[in-house]
């Protein structure tokens, strides 16, 4: 900025704070130019915003409703050698905001919709001219808004031209293409501001006969483009103006001294309170200086950040993979020792379940003799009672005698007395008390043996710290996921920060290119719980009377969707490097005026020294379209060539069939 005077030099402040962040990338890409001027074969103009001055603050206005936001940001080369040298540096600074255009030769504008008897007409009802004619640009700069947008094709006026539509007198404006017209009026509300109001006719395709208009108001200026710095014409006007500011200057000075010595306390008290806000402004610009400093540090952080973040992610995929390999080996360990442990239980089970009859029985016996003697014991000390013990031993052997027939009953339905093999395993059973005692004894030494097996305590504890250990591990496993998902919630915000500022510079563009269509479109960012779920949402509205509503095939019509997934797709290219694309029968369902349109938007983003290579399939286009005539378009038409025929009447099916039948019958 130090080249430009300080009128200049506060438009183009002005200029960064309205643009933010693209603003202050524009004009650091403008000081690297001048820094490097040599490098450039002929003059870079841009930022585009810079280069334009307007007649009045209306115009201005006017304007800033009809250009889009984003050419404002553009600088416009004169070469191709300076837009590739250009081209690299923003991409290596990562200069997103800024656009770049080729002029090598301005066309300049071809031709006017409105002319002679016509034009006075329009202009009698409130006209004032074509948007260009309010415009002072370089010819690159201008040739860029022709292409672009079409200022040398709009009439603008006031608020008297407004009043013409709806009238007979709108008439004078149809063309076969329909219209796009601006009025401009003051806005009561706002002091020096304007209401814009946008009238856009489109002709229906269909027979030409029906016509649509689209209108629409904005409030401005805005300061997209900001306010032309005053110009003294020549050097005597200037020193004119000087030496008489110069006089003002003294008389309000000498008034002031006056002033000051008629009343010295109170110019004390203002002095310290100037001096205090002048150390204030040092302390702030001080501030200033050093967030300049943190944010440039913080960017670099940021980009640091990036690139810890994409390793930290691809090292985070390895190592779970391998962890949760691992995690599987140590489970399928554990599985099998535990199967183990399992198995060698299950034998000590079974072991004392053999052992378990015998020493019922032994216990059984004890009880009863334990019985025997403590009922010999009460009949020796209580005598007197015999009679009534004898009654109750013989109710009781009753009892007894009956429960034994059951059970004899219940033995023989279960274990008949003819059963041979029985019969033989009864007669293996001890018959003695000794007999019995020997068999519990032996087993009692088995189950001993089985308890006192000194290895398998050993294999249980080493199998059960095994499985601690594991546990343990898997523990930590878990810790370090935990720490790896912390990183990346740390790491999100400078990521979704970036994700931002790019969606900005796209919802911007969409935009821009659905308000050329006469319609509004915006791009939103639909979140959820994880990143794999993120998306975009298209929001488009066609009439003024609508809200915006997301794309979808039951809310639009076909060519609503087509041309708002069209622009959409312009919109997003810049963000995604490819070397080529196809699109299939995307114009399909359009109206004439959407088509060209379109049409005209595909060439603009896809054309150019650096632009990938790009495929229209359609089965049939428009006559008349100029934008064919671009060197970087090729048509390419399926079945047409110089070896085909050339008169349809020559086209003899049958005659082909059966020159061929006779071919192969001849061998």
């Amino acid at each position: 900025l130090a080249r430009l005077g300080g009128a200049e030099q506060r438009r183009a402040q002005d200029f960064a704070r309205a643009h933010g962040v693209a603003g202050g990338q524009c004009n650091s890409l403008r000081a690297w130019i001048d820094a490097n001027a040599a490098k450039f074969r002929r003059p870079v103009l841009g930022p585009v915003a810079l280069e334009v001055k307007v007649e009045s603050e209306a115009a201005r206005a006017t304007i800033e409703a009809c250009v889009g936001v984003w050419i404002w940001r553009s600088f416009v080369c004169q070469s191709k050698h300076d837009y590739d040298l250009l081209y690299k540096v923003c991409t290596d600074k990562k200069w997103r905001g800024v656009n770049l255009h080729t002029c090598e030769q301005p066309k300049g504008m071809q031709q006017r919709p409105y002319q002679g008897a016509v034009l006075q007409r329009l202009k009698a009802a409130g006209a004032q001219g074509y948007l260009d004619e309010f415009i002072e640009a370089p010819a690159p700069v201008l040739d860029i808004l022709y292409g672009h947008h079409q200022v040398g094709g709009i009439l603008i006026g006031d608020e008297k031209f407004e009043r013409i539509f709806g009238t007979a007198a709108e008439k004078d404006l149809r063309t076969p293409r329909g219209y796009l017209c601006f009025s401009c009026a003051a806005d009561r509300s706002v002091d020096g501001g304007y209401v814009v109001s946008r009238f856009h006719a489109t002709v229906s395709k269909y027979g030409q006969r029906d016509t649509t208009v689209a209108t629409s108001r904005a409030h401005g200026p805005t300061g997209k483009l900001p306010a032309a710095a005053a110009r003294v014409d020549d050097e005597e006007t200037r020193l004119k103006q000087a030496e008489a500011n110069a006089e003002k200057d003294l008389a309000n000075a000498e008034k002031a001294f006056a002033d000051a010595t008629k009343a010295s306390t109170a110019a004390d008290r203002v002095l310290q309170d100037e001096q205090r806000k002048t150390d204030d402004t040092a302390k702030d610009l001080n501030a200033y200086n050093r967030c300049k400093v943190a944010v440039e540090i913080t960017k670099d952080k940021m980009d640091r950040s990036e690139a810890r973040a994409a390793k930290l992610e691809g090292d985070l995929e390895k190592e779970s993979a391998t962890q949760r390999r691992r995690v599987a080996q140590a489970l399928t360990k554990v599985t099998a020792a535990l199967q183990a442990y399992a198995d060698a239980d299950a034998a000590v089970h079974a072991a004392t379940a053999a052992i378990a009859p015998a020493m019922a029985l032994r216990e059984f016996a004890h009880d009863g003799l334990k019985t025997a003697d403590e009922a010999l014991k009460e009949k020796e000390e209580a005598a007197h009672e015999l009679q009534r013990i004898a009654n109750e031993a013989m109710q009781a052997f009753d009892r007894l005698k009956n429960e034994t027939r059951e059970l004899k009953e219940t033995a023989e339905a279960a274990a008949p007395s003819d059963d041979a093999e029985l019969t033989k395993k009864l007669d293996e059973l001890p018959d003695t008390v000794a007999e019995v005692e020997a068999v519990l004894e032996g087993e009692r030494k088995e189950a001993r043996a089985i308890h006192e097996d000194a290895g398998l305590a050993p294999k249980i504890a080493e199998l059960t710290r095994r499985k601690a250990t594991l546990e343990q591990k898997v523990g930590g496993m878990d810790a370090e996921t935990e720490q790896h998902a912390r990183d990346i919630d740390r790491l999100k915000a400078p990521w979704e920060r970036t994700l931002r500022d790019a969606l900005a510079e796209l919802r911007d563009k969409f935009s821009d290119y659905m308000g050329a269509l006469g319609a509004r479109g915006t791009v939103q960012l639909v979140e959820a719980p994880t990143f794999a779920k993120w998306g975009l949402a298209i929001m488009v509205a066609f009439r003024d009377a609508s809200d915006l509503q997301q794309l979808a095939a039951h809310v639009q019509s076909g060519g609503e969707r087509s041309v708002s997934t069209i622009m959409f797709l312009m919109a997003l290219q810049a963000h995604l490097p490819s070397p080529f694309r196809v699109v299939d029968e995307i114009n399909q369902g359009m109206d004439e005026i959407n088509e060209r349109i379109v049409f005209k938007r595909i060439v603009l983003n896809s054309t150019g020294p650096d632009a990938p290579q790009y495929w229209l399939i359609t089965p049939k286009l428009l006559q008349g379209l100029y934008d064919m005539e671009h060197p970087d378009v090729r048509a390419l038409v399926v079945y047409n060539g110089a070896y085909n025929v050339k008169r349809p009447a020559d086209w003899d099916l049958s005659g082909f069939l059966d020159k061929k039948r006779r071919a192969v019958a001849a061998g």
